[in-house]
């Protein structure tokens, strides 16, 4: 087989869709029946399987320094993507830059893991990881979503097959593009290997960095912005008893996103007050510590094509309080605590029973690793 893949969406910092593509297509390196493998990126191309790798590699050692310029990169593309015609235009010039080359790759099958796949006449599988920007468009940049509903339609309608990361997003591409089931696999995240429990003497150096206690706070973990519902998870944790927010400060992992003032403003309020703990972007080595230094996990999100942090804190062995609805019904599988994510005081009754837990067996078994998931990968493609 030969494998195209757009590496342009792996860039540092790492975070959800980064993640899933870097797990995927380092597995895929090592399959001797990939015979090429080649990318591309917004500065060109890597023309074969080791330059594909030097470029993972670099974004990933990115991603885990600490780089202090990945604040302005977000403030530079909120900036970009606040004009359509901007972002047409960048698109329709990616296009026309890769054209040539893109010519004498048309016998290779080409994968592409975002929403907006080049130009090719070859043979091409999309990943659709939601439709959120159609569920609610209103959390959405308007840029975003109108970007969204003029190439998505069109890419499904020239792509050989889709994939999409839960039974879940599966039914709403059905429902609403009219896909048939057979035109789309659901392929599940890969959670790495580093997700895992850690002990206590594993973690301190770094809880002590952050002056967090081992086992002695909550963790979320997500960009904050209106769908991962944080207002209301601030509003139930701040129902929570004095004592135990004083024993249990809660801890948000994640870089700012979009129409989050409103939230940030109350965030500041409460991180002088002791109660919520801000630690902005996490480097990718140091994630798998805190959760396993987590005493609960909450992400209680509005609308998910799958819902990876949720995995990966049951990996690490720490309970969840989670959303009862759903793609979130499948990351979280049999072990979750699931709430009603409208409902404040539901989710601060599942918070609190989360603290409460002891020891507690976590099932696992539905999470697939980097290995499964990229065998399932190349099965499709090595099928079409």
């Amino acid at each position: 087989m030969k494998l195209l893949v757009n590496l342009g969406i792996i860039t540092s910092p790492l975070t959800g869709i980064g993640y899933y593509l870097y797990r995927s297509i380092q597995e895929l390196l090592k399959k001797d029946e990939i015979t090429e493998l080649a990318g591309f990126t917004q500065k060109g191309w890597k023309q074969n399987k080791q330059e594909v790798s030097d470029y993972l590699q670099n974004v990933y050692a990115q991603s885990n320094a600490q780089v202090e310029n990945v604040y302005r990169f977000v403030a530079l593309r909120k900036a970009l993507v606040k004009s359509h015609f901007i972002r047409l235009a960048y698109y329709a010039t990616r296009d026309l830059l890769l054209k040539k080359e893109l010519q004498s790759k048309e016998d290779f099958l080409y994968w592409d893991g975002g929403y907006i796949p080049v130009a090719f006449k070859g043979k091409r599988v999309i990943t659709i990881h939601d439709i959120s920007h159609i569920r609610y468009g209103e959390f959405h940049p308007k840029t975003r979503v109108q970007l969204l509903n003029y190439y998505l339609p069109r890419a499904i309608q020239k792509s050989q097959h889709l994939f999409s990361v839960s039974h879940f997003s599966k039914q709403e591409i059905m429902e609403y593009f009219g896909v048939k089931a057979e035109k789309i696999s659901v392929l599940y995240p890969p959670i790495a290997p580093i997700f895992k429990p850690y002990r206590q003497e594993e973690i301190q150096p770094l809880l002590q960095l952050h002056s967090l206690r081992y086992k002695g706070y909550i963790l979320s973990v997500a960009t904050l912005e209106p769908r991962k519902n944080f207002q209301r998870l601030l509003e139930a944790y701040m129902r929570l008893e004095k004592s135990t927010r004083e024993e249990f400060p809660l801890v948000l992992v994640g870089g700012v996103g979009w129409l989050s003032e409103p939230l940030m403003y109350d965030i500041s309020v409460l991180q002088k007050e002791g109660s919520v703990r801000m630690l902005g972007y996490v480097a990718g080595e140091d994630l798998p510590l805190f959760y396993a230094g987590a005493k609960a996990f909450a992400y209680v999100s509005l609308y998910e094509g799958y819902g990876m942090p949720i995995a990966e804190s049951l990996k690490c062995g720490v309970p969840v309080v989670t959303s009862r609805c759903g793609a979130m019904l499948e990351s979280g599988g049999k072990s979750s605590i699931y709430v009603d994510p409208l409902n404040i005081d539901e989710i601060a009754d599942g918070l609190n029973y989360a603290l409460k837990l002891g020891e507690y067996s976590l099932d696992t078994s539905h999470i697939w690793d980097n290995q499964r998931s990229a065998e399932e990968i190349f099965n499709v493609l090595n099928a079409i």
